[in-house]
């Protein structure tokens, strides 16, 4: 080919690549909240935007932020001063129930998300499954088996499950690693955990002299 004519047709080739970035940037952010109406969903306490606003541009993270607003909305409520005396017990079933089924969905766009697993096991036992829940625990625990955001949560969730929950021994390696992390990183947060794991707490902290 001539170098007048690669010249010539470099710019063209330069604009095609330029309208290829750009459609598939419009194409992408077409499958967000932000830009795709449908994809929005009702917040408890009002509207379609979640706390984090950010996470209009990212549908799994948005996904989550509303289930995490259905799972709290007690606390929602009480923000928007709500009159919390007009909550029933099958009120709060329904958003839980919600905050499930929210969370599933993130879930199938980022399975990935620890976050959104330990989220999904709440949701999942405040509508009385508990096999589904432990399942999607561990999950959390497989995919962050040391998460400083999610130790307390985790651990939390450990203590509502009662003593049986420590013979497992993947959840007891996980609550050992979460005990070991609020100790290291967080070590005013580890009352709770020593009330409901004193054996544990006590282990982890043979292993850790300096921490107090």
């Amino acid at each position: 080919m001539p170098a007048s004519q690669s010249l010539t047709l470099a710019p063209v080739a330069s604009f095609a690549v330029l309208v290829f970035a750009a459609w598939q940037g419009v194409s992408t952010l077409g499958d967000t909240p932000a830009f795709n109406r449908e994809l929005r969903v009702e917040a408890p306490y009002g509207g379609t935007r979640p706390i984090l606003t950010a996470t209009m541009y990212d549908t799994a993270g948005y996904l989550y932020q509303m289930g995490y607003g259905e799972a709290h909305f007690i606390a929602n409520a009480l923000m928007q001063g709500a009159d919390l005396s007009t909550i029933t017990v099958d009120t709060m079933r329904e958003h839980t129930a919600r905050a499930a089924s929210l969370t599933e969905a993130s879930l199938a766009v980022n399975p990935a998300s620890a976050h959104a697993w330990q989220l999904l096991a709440e949701s999942l036992r405040g509508t009385r499954q508990p096999e589904p829940a432990l399942e999607a625990f561990r999950r959390s625990y497989e995919l962050a088996p040391y998460s400083s955001s999610l130790a307390s949560r985790r651990l939390r969730f450990a203590a509502g499950q009662g003593e049986d929950v420590v013979s497992d021994p993947q959840i007891r390696v996980g609550i050992e690693r979460d005990v070991e992390t609020i100790l290291m990183f967080r070590p005013q947060q580890i009352d709770p955990a020593r009330e409901a794991f004193p054996e544990i707490v006590a282990a982890v902290e043979a292993r850790i002299p300096s921490a107090e």
